[in-house]
């Protein structure tokens, strides 16, 4: 059986944008204490001082996506195993992150469907964990950049 390995990184923002985790915010701001005023500035402070985004944030919007519509569970039942997969990865340092086939396909087959949609635009960090994803797994979009165009400016 087939195994793809990604290197799962920690990318550093290039544009004046930062990527919050809304849950984790608002945990931070859900009592309204000392400790927790020190605790979200000291988040904030964190993050302007190096932003970094981990490949953890794609991973888990390609994985845990449903279209706007929803989706039955019956559906949704063979994510279940790599969604907690990707939760339980650590954020907080590089690492790597091993693909069977089947899964492959199936990230593939999400990032593929007209459902799958992105709201707010491409993020540059997100197009660079989808170029070396393609480029571990051999996925390609069939109209995509061809080949030795990347370099040219």
């Amino acid at each position: 059986m087939t195994a793809y390995t990604l290197k799962l990184k920690l990318r550093d923002q290039k544009a004046d944008r930062l990527m919050l985790d809304l849950k984790a915010i608002g945990n931070l701001v859900k009592e309204d204490t000392e400790e927790s005023r020190k605790n979200l500035f000291d988040t904030f402070k964190k993050l302007s001082a190096r932003p970094q985004v981990h490949d953890k944030r794609w991973l888990e919007m390609i994985v845990n996506f449903t279209p706007r519509d929803g989706a039955p569970l019956t559906e949704l039942a063979k994510w279940l195993g790599l969604a907690k997969r990707v939760a339980d990865l650590d954020d907080t340092r590089e690492g790597t992150f091993t693909l069977s086939q089947w899964h492959v396909d199936l990230i593939w087959s999400r990032l593929s469907s007209d459902k799958f949609v992105l709201v707010n635009g491409l993020d540059p960090l997100l197009a660079e964990f989808l170029l070396e994803f393609m480029q571990v797994t051999g996925k390609n979009f069939p109209d995509g950049e061809p080949k030795g165009t990347e370099n040219e400016s």
